[in-house]
């Protein structure tokens, strides 16, 4: 009898305990990225409002500016979405490598495991068909159309429009993230964590967050 009543009250108690767990994640990923956002603010303060330069995608990242943003205030440990810390094996089983740690020799782009929005050099806006379909922004004082003011969110992209590569999505049924293969329909998360290029950050429910393509992978953000 003592058993099965610890049984049941296990069973009502793990529930809340992930979602409390879960909680702690998201505040911890909105944290990192108010970090972030406030390292790429400062930065932009020294240098006529640009902001640290991203990669020809959003999800790469130069190690110059991985380096850039660790004497502007940013910590390691913070490059990363608490989903893919979680991950068995880490960022270097997920993502392909170490957080900061150049890809290859002379590659000059390392993983993280945030999305970055801003603009590369040169420029590399976001293609659909030949059609520019999304502006990344360059400075702290843009306001492009189409685009939107998000600086990096974390690391998702539905790969199905390539055909040649799976998806990832964070924080599926609370922490877990979902590495999907090429083909599966991928599970919508709850939510991402969201930074801004104001310095801000919040925690943005899936539903609410707008998407764009081009043509190879799907990404997602706030308008």
């Amino acid at each position: 009898m003592v058993i099965a009543i610890i049984a049941i009250l296990a069973a009502m108690l793990l529930p809340a305990l992930a979602k409390a767990k879960e909680r702690a994640r998201r505040i911890v990923d909105v944290s990192n990225l108010h970090q972030l956002g406030l390292a790429c603010t400062i930065y932009a303060g020294e240098f006529q409002d640009v902001l640290p330069p991203g990669q020809y995608d959003i999800v790469h990242f130069p190690t110059s500016t991985f380096g850039a943003l660790l004497k502007y205030g940013m910590v390691s440990n913070a490059f990363a979405c608490q989903s893919i810390w979680q991950y068995p094996g880490g960022p270097a089983a997920l993502i392909g490598g170490n957080v900061g740690q150049e890809s290859s020799s002379g590659s000059q782009w390392c993983p993280i495991g945030w999305n970055y929005w801003p603009d590369s050099i040169p420029s590399s806006p976001i293609m659909r068909g030949g059609t520019v379909v999304y502006q990344r922004p360059h400075k702290t004082v843009d306001r492009l159309t189409p685009g939107s003011r998000t600086l990096a969110t974390c690391m998702e992209f539905d790969g199905r429009p390539s055909g040649s590569w799976g998806s990832l999505m964070p924080h599926v049924k609370g922490a877990n993230m979902d590495s999907t293969p090429t083909g599966a329909v991928p599970r919508d998360p709850d939510g991402l964590a969201v930074a801004r290029i104001d310095g801000s950050a919040t925690w943005v429910k899936w539903l609410k967050l707008n998407s764009v393509t081009n043509d190879y992978d799907i990404w997602r953000y706030e308008q």
